[in-house]
């Protein structure tokens, strides 16, 4: 008699950590509701990540390791959702860890009276000392970039949704040229084809935030820029308004000018600016080629 399949996929990509992922394995032990799978896409070269897969199994977690020579966040996610057998999907990064009841909360809230298609968690590390209201997210308010953070660790979606959307574009994410805004893109689309999706602060996922440099560090600057180009990407992908680009090209150079580092910082913010609007106009000029 076949199995019931798990209401959550949790789709993990990883590479290059060992550590952390015993900390995420830890978390999801202990969560309360269990009718979840774990859907582990390993783009390491070496067995780095069996010890945990195997832990995840004797753990009772029905764990399913799929390799990727292909490095790329978006393209690992894709290969994951096309073995996902749970009517919501969830994108856990292989640094972040869920509080016990983040699965619990989820799934009260998507199996509540409205029909939602979509929940949106708390990034703690990413807000910590203001507790939001919930809210339906609103289009208008995100294509203006004002609808407040939706990290892919804090998405919690019906898989029927981001099937019908064509799941994420690979051009965007860690791994490619465009490397950011893949979950912004998502969100856009579904808020665009009417989803109803709901910022949910109960839900609680935790991930350190990266900090902006505090000494010259060209590493990091370059690292910036990479992550730059995708948000600026996204600014030509959805055709924001000339005044959302303007703040979203400027406001990092005036962020680093007024921090405690103006200098370091400053810099830094330049390299985002500048990431920031090469995006946008790489984008542009990639459409423009393919529609000559």
């Amino acid at each position: 008699m076949p199995l019931c399949p798990p209401y959550f996929s949790l789709i993990l990509a990883t590479v290059d950590r060992i550590d952390e992922l015993g900390r995420l394995l830890d978390t999801l032990e202990r969560q309360t509701d269990r009718s979840f799978e774990l859907i582990v896409v390993d783009q390491n070269a070496d067995d780095r990540v069996a010890p945990y897969v195997k832990r995840a199994t004797d753990a009772d977690i029905p764990t399913t390791h799929v390799r990727s020579a292909r490095r790329g966040l978006s393209h690992a996610r894709n290969l994951g959702l096309g073995l996902a057998r749970g009517e919501v999907v969830a994108f856990p990064d292989d640094d972040c860890w869920y509080e016990v009841d983040v699965l619990a909360q989820a799934r009260l809230q998507l199996e509540g009276a409205e029909c939602v298609d979509g929940v949106v968690g708390r990034w703690h590390e990413e807000d910590p000392d203001r507790q939001r209201l919930p809210h339906r997210l609103s289009f208008e308010t995100w294509h203006a970039l004002r609808g407040g953070d939706a990290s892919s660790i804090c998405l919690f979606l019906r898989r029927a949704l981001v099937e019908r959307l064509g799941r994420f574009d690979d051009r965007l994410g860690a791994g490619a040229y465009w490397a950011a805004g893949e979950e912004t893109d998502l969100v856009l689309r579904a808020l665009r084809d009417g989803a109803v999706l709901r910022f949910v602060p109960e839900i609680g996922v935790h991930h350190a935030r990266a900090l902006p440099p505090s000494r010259w560090d060209q590493r990091a600057f370059r690292d910036t820029l990479r992550r730059a180009r995708g948000t600026g990407a996204i600014y030509a992908k959805h055709r924001m308004s000339a005044w959302v680009v303007l703040r979203g090209t400027v406001s990092p150079v005036i962020k680093g000018l007024c921090s405690r580092n103006p200098l370091v910082r400053g810099v830094h913010g330049l390299y985002g600016s500048v990431g920031r609007l090469y995006g946008m106009l790489s984008w542009r000029n990639r459409d423009d080629r393919a529609r000559a």
